[in-house]
């Protein structure tokens, strides 16, 4: 067995991976009722600047130029002008399209609910934002041209703007609750027994000015806000544990189907714990993680306990300004958003009536063809050549297969053509030799193992 090295030595790979179709990988923390999908997001600091500044008294005579029905000012007086804003921009959407594209059907406050959190996410401004909801619940844009509320609205300042796109993504649900609360106040139906909505006909209430909270703001803010990002665990299993487990099947001349369930879960998906520790576990561990190179380079469980930590560490980065400090570990300079490189796609999904059934059209956010990742993958400074073998055997087994990530492969997305940008140094070639060699000198030891559930101990592990 090659003993453990002595003295650190930080191996790692750099790649840039270009996506030739685009990239579907959808947030797996969406709560959500409608027919779209968001790409993956991730809560991170993003610094903005503006160059002009409103003033309180700005401010305050900005907010005052608009007029809210006279029986809720009192409530609307605890609001921030960002939020009292958001509002404004609801209200108005659903003044102007109720009963129009998307905006039609019991479930139109949902599907309004989610594409209002979308488009907030993606605007970088109040222009931007009430375009891209128009085209996203098709409706038709139309306005009356004396709207001075709504134009005000389009051309606010952009940092009160911003704040507002802020509370559109975050607080969705609160601001079309009082954003209908608001138009409901204003109309009426024409049918009090009728279960549709129809409001048409204006209630002429007493409307006064806004006067709201007072909201400073700042040349420089650093933001918490969710930009869109790619998942490094899905790398991993993509890149390093999936390869690397079918190279090694390949050369053991076994399936999956030939071991235990526990077995094939520890290769393919780091296993699950299902049992309590035994008394051994440590000794078992040592012995499992020395006769596999591939489970000491990526860990995983047995039953009812863990063999220890990853020898392997993967980082991933759209290339993109929000990213600028760490993609300069990779001498990448961004030019565009990461909101820049989102697109959607519109598929539809057949019902149970395949044949004279109507398709359900459903969309998704994708990054577009042509977006790249910056891709670091680090082993652990003490590993043995052994596992550095396992991973770059598993590097290349990815790049010599299909080279896809994420989700939707089969339907066209996710294909990536990989760039190396760094590797270890030394003499990969030997350590992929070397690690072959082990796994073929070891094939019935190590095949027994899986097979048997042992992983070569003396007891039944998974």
């Amino acid at each position: 067995m090659t003993p453990y090295r002595t003295k650190p030595n930080t191996r790692h790979y750099q790649f840039l991976a270009t996506a030739l179709t685009a990239l579907s990988h959808h947030d797996p923390a969406q709560n959500r009722q409608s027919n779209i999908s968001l790409f993956r997001r991730a809560d991170q600091l993003v610094e903005r600047t503006t160059s002009a500044i409103p003033s309180p008294e700005e401010v305050k005579v900005f907010i005052s130029a608009f007029h809210v029905p006279e029986s809720l000012a009192p409530f609307i007086s605890n609001l921030t002008p960002a939020q009292f804003l958001a509002i404004c921009f609801v209200q108005k959407f659903i003044r102007y399209n109720n009963g129009d594209g998307l905006m039609e059907g019991v479930t139109r406050y949902t599907i309004l609910q989610d594409r209002v959190r979308v488009e907030a996410l993606n605007a970088t401004g109040g222009f931007g934002f009430w375009a891209r909801l128009n085209t996203a619940m098709r409706t038709n844009g139309d306005m009356r041209a004396d709207d001075m509320e709504l134009l005000r609205l389009l051309t606010a300042p952009q940092q009160i703007v911003q704040l507002a796109l802020d509370a559109l993504s975050k607080d969705t649900a609160s601001v079309i609750a009082l954003a209908r609360m608001w138009r409901d106040t204003c109309v009426q139906p024409r049918d009090w027994k009728s279960q549709t909505e129809n409001w048409d006909e204006k209630i002429h209430i007493p409307h006064v000015p806004a006067a709201l909270q007072e909201q400073a703001f700042k040349t420089g803010s650093r933001v918490v806000m969710p930009v869109p990002s790619v998942s490094a665990n899905s790398l991993r299993h993509e890149m390093i544990r999936e390869p690397a487990m079918w190279h090694m099947l390949n050369l053991l001349n076994t399936q999956t189907g030939d071991m235990p369930d526990g077995a094939a879960a520890l290769l393919y998906n780091g296993g699950d714990l299902n049992e309590a520790e035994p008394g051994d576990a440590f000794k078992l561990t040592r012995q499992i993680r020395n006769a596999y190179p591939v489970i000491d380079l990526l860990g995983g469980s047995a039953k009812g306990f863990i063999l220890g930590a990853s020898n392997v560490e993967v980082s991933a980065w759209i290339v993109c300004k929000e990213n600028t400090v760490p993609l300069a570990r990779f001498g990448i300079t961004p030019d565009l958003s990461a909101f820049d490189l989102l697109s959607r796609t519109e598929l539809t999904r057949h019902t149970q009536k395949r044949v004279s059934g109507s398709p359900m059209p459903y969309g998704f956010e994708t990054l577009v063809q042509g977006s790249q990742l910056a891709i670091e993958i680090r082993l652990r400074p003490y590993a043995n050549d052994l596992v550095a073998g396992a991973l770059a055997v598993a590097v290349d087994t990815y790049k010599e297969a299909d080279s896809t990530a994420f989700g939707q492969s089969a339907r066209g997305f996710g294909l990536l053509s990989l760039e190396t940008l760094k590797e270890p140094v030394g003499d990969l070639t030997s350590l992929k030799i070397q690690y072959e060699a082990y796994i073929v000198g070891n094939v019935l030891e190590l095949r027994g193992g899986l097979v048997s559930g042992r992983l070569t101990t003396e007891k039944v592990v998974v």
